[in-house]
């Protein structure tokens, strides 16, 4: 017997896809730019940290 999900569970989960690939983006978003940082600055950044 198959239920039909309720629009408010419907909503429910279409947030949280949403908030998940935000968090996605943002956190990829970070990491390019300390990548793009570190590529900048040169290798002298990245002595200074090993």
């Amino acid at each position: 017997m198959n239920q039909l999900q309720s629009p408010d569970q419907e909503i429910r989960e279409a947030t949280a896809n949403t908030t998940n690939v935000g968090r996605v983006l943002a956190v990829g978003t970070v990491v390019l730019w300390l990548v793009t940082l570190l590529l900048l600055t040169g290798p002298s950044a990245v002595r200074g940290l090993f």
